[in-house]
């Protein structure tokens, strides 16, 4: 799944827009332009629910592959690993006992889960498919004397 990278130009000005526009066309895979907040507010709106579907996937599939996992290399019952995942994604901190008492493998998926929960998978998706950026900077060089 490709990631779009998305600008959002907000001006009332149509030739400012779009100088700004045709300068970072080349950094974004599409830059959108408002003439008032309230456009931008509608372009915005937009695209949440798209980002929140892609959140619920993510999760979704990953709370399922850990619990193929976990069901294949633990002797417990499908809530109590249910409840544990579902709890370690969440970070919220519940366990029905069940850690403690996981394999090597079992922890390791947990923790796992836990990181990424605490990241979030979007944020994980956006770094693993994201191309590097060139920086639109660079910083001063030079030898200060002091005193």
């Amino acid at each position: 799944m490709a990631v779009d990278a998305v600008c959002l130009v907000v001006d009332d000005e149509p030739h400012i827009r779009r100088a700004v526009r045709n300068a970072l066309a080349a950094e974004f895979d599409r830059v959108l332009e408002a003439a008032t907040a309230n456009e931008a507010l509608d372009l915005a709106a937009a695209s949440r629910p798209a980002r929140a579907l892609a959140i619920g996937l993510v999760a979704t599939v990953l709370i399922t592959a850990d619990m193929l996992i976990l069901t294949i290399t633990e002797a417990a019952s499908f809530l109590s690993i249910l409840f544990e995942v579902v709890s370690a994604f969440g970070t919220v901190g519940l366990s029905m006992g069940l850690t403690p008492d996981l394999s090597v493998v079992g922890k390791l998926v947990i923790s796992l889960t836990m990181l990424l929960g605490r990241i979030g998978p979007l944020a994980v998706g956006f770094a693993l498919v994201a191309r590097p950026r060139h920086a639109l900077f660079s910083y001063a060089e030079g030898k200060v004397f002091v005193g």
